[in-house]
C-alpha cells in the first residue's frame, strides 16, 4: 500500500500552511503515523479518533499541571519525575508507569477492522461511555470520508452462560446502530473480565462486552450467486465452493425453514437449484460439489437478472410477503463485472422489490461497484484472497439472518418467534409522514420497536445504558396500534420495524396502515442515535487524508 501520509517535510494538500500551530500538529501526526507503521484506513481512523478525543479536538497536547515527584500510583519516585513525566502527547499519558507501558506496548496490531478490537483498544484509554461513543463516531466518520469499508461485526473468546456455550460480543449501547454490535439471544447482565485484567485491576474489555448465546430467527429465502469466471482459476474456485458449502451448513435448511437457491456465472448465468428443487442440506452440498469450473467473463448482471426473474418468484418456491420471510441475494465475486451500469441496474431492480443484497469481494475487485450493489455499505465484505474467505463466514451468516423482510401497506403479515428472538421488517416510506402499525397478539407476548436509521431496532433491555435512561416496556394488550410520525424535514426513506418475543412461543399479526388510526394507541420512541459534532480541525485532517489515499 502507498504511504498514508507524506514525509514530514511536505504538505501536499496545503491545508496547514496558514497556521503555524496547525503545521506543527500536522508534522507531529505525520511523524507518529510513520513511526507507528500505521498503514491502512482502519488504523488511521482508530488512531485519529483516539487522539481527537484525548486532546480535546487537537487543542491540548500537554497538561498545564505538573504531577508530584513522589506518587507511587503512577510510578513517580524521585525528584524531577513530576515534570519529566507530566501529562502530554496525542494519547494523553502521565506518570512514569504509563510512559514505560507506552514504550513496551503497541496498539497497532490489535486494529483489524472489527468493532470488537476497536472497543478493546478504546477501553484501554478511556472507560467513559460518552467518550467512547464520540471516538466511535469519529472513527466511522473518517472511514466514510476515506470511502473505506465500515467496521466489521465479530465475536471474541468463547464463554459459558447458564451451561450453554456462547461467545464474547459487544452489546449495543443506547442510541447506537447495531450493524456491528448486539446479541440476538441471551447475554449476561453483569460485566465479567473475559479478557483478563490490567495490573491496576481494571478489566481489559469494556463493560459492554458480554457472553452471548445467539438465538436467531433464521428463516429466509436466500440466493447464493457464485462467480465462476476466468479470473478466479480452477484452484480458487474450489475454495469458493468450500466457502459456499460452509455457509449452507451454518443455516437451518428446510422447506419451512431456510430455502436456498444457487446460481453460478461467467459469460452467462446458470441456475444450479431453485427453492423448490432442493430442500435439505446434504442435497445442496452435492449440488455445489457438482458445479464445474467454467472460466470466461464476469457477467454479474446476468446472474442478478436470473435471480430476480427466475428464482425470486413464488412459482419457484419463494414464499409470499405475507409470511414475513426476508429475501436475500448473496454475491461472491473476485473481479470487475462486464458492465457496471447493467450490474447496478439489475441490483437496483432486486432492491426495489424490498429484497436485500450482500456482497463478498475477493482480491482485485471494483470495490465501489460492490458497495453500490449491496443494500448498504455494511452489507459488503472484503478479503484479500480466497484463503481468507473463512474469516468472513461468521459475518456473512450473521448479516443474512439480520436482514429485514419487506412489508406492503395493508398486507397482513403473520409470524411466530420464540423467547428473545426478533423478527425484522422494512417499509418504504415514499412521501408518507404519518401512519399506523397494527400489532395483533395471537399468542404469547411480543413488543414492537421501530427506527428510521437502524435496520435492527432493539428493546432497551438488550442495550447497555444507564438505568436512568431506560424506558419501561409496557404490558401488551390483544390489539395495539402504534402511531408513527416522521418530521417533514427528515430525509429518511425507510421505516425499520422489529418485533421481539417474550414468552416461549409468540405468534403475531402485523399490518401497516398509511393513515393515522384514531383509537387507543401507544407512542413509542425510536432508538435513533444523535450525531456527535466534529471539530472543524478534524474535518481538515479528514480532507487531508482523503487527498492522500
Amino acid at each position: 500500500m502507498v504511504e498514508v501520509i507524506p514525509q514530514t517535510g511536505s504538505n501536499d494538500c496545503g491545508l496547514f500552511a496558514k497556521a503555524y500551530a496547525n503545521t506543527v500538529l500536522y508534522h507531529f501526526i505525520a511523524k507518529s503515523i510513520q513511526v507507528s507503521k500505521i498503514d491502512n484506513a482502519y488504523k488511521i481512523s482508530a488512531y485519529l479518533s483516539q487522539i481527537a478525543d484525548e486532546t480535546n479536538n487537537f487543542e491540548q497536547l500537554e497538561s498545564l499541571k505538573i504531577e508530584s515527584d513522589f506518587d507511587s500510583t503512577i510510578g513517580n519516585s524521585k525528584l524531577g519525575d513530576g515534570s519529566l513525566y507530566k501529562g502530554r502527547g496525542g494519547i494523553y499519558l502521565k506518570g512514569k508507569n504509563n510512559y514505560e507501558l507506552a514504550e513496551e506496548r503497541s496498539f497497532n496490531e490489535i486494529i483489524d477492522g472489527t468493532y470488537l478490537n476497536f472497543s478493546l483498544l478504546t477501553n484501554s484509554l478511556t472507560i467513559d461511555q460518552k467518550s467512547f461513543l464520540k471516538r466511535l463516531e469519529i472513527n466511522d466518520l473518517i472511514l466514510n470520508y476515506l470511502n473505506f469499508r465500515p467496521l466489521k461485526k465479530s465475536r471474541g473468546l468463547s464463554c459459558m452462560l447458564d451451561g450453554v456455550q456462547g461467545f464474547s460480543v459487544p452489546i449495543c449501547l443506547a442510541q447506537q446502530k447495531s450493524s456491528y454490535c448486539g446479541c440476538e439471544g441471551e447475554f449476561e447482565k453483569k460485566q465479567t473480565c473475559n479478557y483478563g485484567q490490567l495490573k491496576n485491576g481494571k478489566c481489559l474489555n469494556p463493560n459492554f462486552i458480554r457472553c452471548c448465546v445467539e438465538n436467531y430467527s433464521t428463516n429466509m429465502d436466500l440466493v447464493i450467486i457464485m462467480d465462476n469466471s476466468g479470473s478466479i482459476g480452477s484452484y480458487d474456485f474450489q475454495k469458493e465452493k468450500s466457502f459456499s458449502k460452509a455457509l449452507i451448513q451454518n443455516l437451518d435448511i428446510g422447506f419451512n425453514k431456510s430455502r436456498i437457491g444457487i446460481i453460478h456465472f461467467s459469460n452467462k448465468a446458470t441456475v444450479v437449484t431453485s427453492f423448490i428443487q432442493t430442500t435439505n442440506t446434504s442435497d445442496l452440498l452435492k449440488k455445489v460439489d457438482n458445479i464445474v469450473y467454467a472460466g470466461g467473463g464476469t457477467n454479474t448482471a446476468d446472474a442478478l437478472i436470473l435471480a430476480n426473474n427466475t428464482i425470486l418468484q413464488e412459482n419457484n418456491g419463494m414464499r409470499p410477503i405475507e409470511e414475513g420471510i426476508p429475501k436475500i441475494v448473496f454475491v461472491i465475486t473476485d473481479g470487475v463485472s462486464n458492465s457496471r451500469i447493467e450490474t447496478l441496474a439489475a441490483a437496483q431492480a432486486i432492491k426495489k422489490r424490498g429484497y436485500s443484497i450482500i456482497t463478498a469481494g475477493v482480491g482485485n475487485i471494483d470495490e465501489e461497484e460492490c458497495k453500490l450493489m449491496s443494500s448498504t455499505p455494511f452489507d459488503f465484505e472484503y478479503v484479500n484472497n480466497f484463503n481468507d474467505l473463512n474469516d468472513i463466514l461468521f459475518n456473512i451468516a450473521s448479516k443474512s439472518v439480520l436482514q429485514p423482510a419487506p412489508v406492503i401497506a395493508l398486507t397482513s403479515i403473520k409470524s411466530t418467534i420464540s423467547k428473545n428472538q426478533y423478527k425484522y421488517f422494512k417499509y418504504p416510506l415514499g412521501n408518507l409522514t404519518q401512519f399506523t402499525i397494527q400489532l395483533d397478539q395471537l399468542s404469547g407476548n411480543s413488543a414492537l420497536f421501530y427506527s428510521f436509521v437502524n435496520p435492527n431496532p432493539k428493546d432497551d433491555s438488550d442495550l447497555i445504558s444507564d438505568s436512568s435512561s431506560r424506558r419501561r416496556r409496557q404490558t401488551q394488550t390483544q390489539a395495539k396500534y402504534y402511531n408513527v410520525n416522521k418530521l417533514t424535514n427528515e430525509s429518511y426513506d425507510t421505516l425499520y420495524v422489529s418485533i421481539k418475543g417474550y414468552d416461549t412461543i409468540n405468534s403475531f399479526e402485523m399490518i401497516v396502515h398509511e393513515t393515522i388510526i384514531q383509537t387507543q394507541t401507544q407512542s413509542i420512541q425510536t432508538n435513533d442515535e444523535k450525531r456527535i459534532s466534529i471539530s472543524f480541525l478534524l474535518v481538515l485532517f479528514l480532507t487531508l487524508f482523503t487527498c492522500l489515499f
